[in-house]
């Protein structure tokens, strides 16, 4: 949430002042509605939710940190978008929050590489003419050794 939104916020329920840019009635009733789901306690701003706890709002540029708390902690093990928004969501509030999320998850570099694709593109054939003509090879892991023989000779 932007400083400025969050001292007003702050300012009207400890004060009940109305801020500067708000000159007619209507415009005050809705800052009034808006400001109801919120709670200041010790200083610091809680918004109520639907969760039995109010949540903290946490101001702009204060929310990278709890994101790599939430997102990296070895405990937690790099949850995607969705999970870590569910978690963070019971104890934290702030603006676009989904949005922040998941452009740090997207952008976290060892979560790309480590991720499995979703994509389910069709597969084309390559078409060759002659024998040899393109050959491919799969690498595999050193695989264990067995005791079992096989019979080469009747396979096709």
């Amino acid at each position: 949430m932007n400083l400025k939104l969050y001292q007003e916020i702050k300012q009207f329920l400890k004060e009940d002042k109305i801020p500067k840019t708000i000159n007619n009635n209507r415009e005050e009733k809705k800052w009034k509605r808006f400001c109801t789901s919120y709670q200041v306690t010790e200083g610091v701003l809680y918004k109520k939710t639907k969760w039995p706890n109010f949540t903290k709002v946490v101001k702009y540029g204060d929310t990278a940190p709890i994101i790599f708390l939430y997102h990296n902690d070895p405990l937690v093990g790099h949850l995607g978008v969705t999970k870590t928004l569910q978690k963070l969501k019971t104890q934290y509030f702030w603006p676009q929050m989904y949005e922040e999320i998941k452009k740090y998850v997207q952008s976290y570099h060892q979560c790309q590489v480590h991720t499995r694709s979703t994509k389910q593109n069709e597969l084309y054939p390559i078409p060759i003419s002659v024998l040899w003509e393109r050959v491919g090879i799969d690498f595999v892991k050193p695989l264990s050794e067995t005791n079992q023989e096989i019979d080469i000779s009747s396979q096709p």
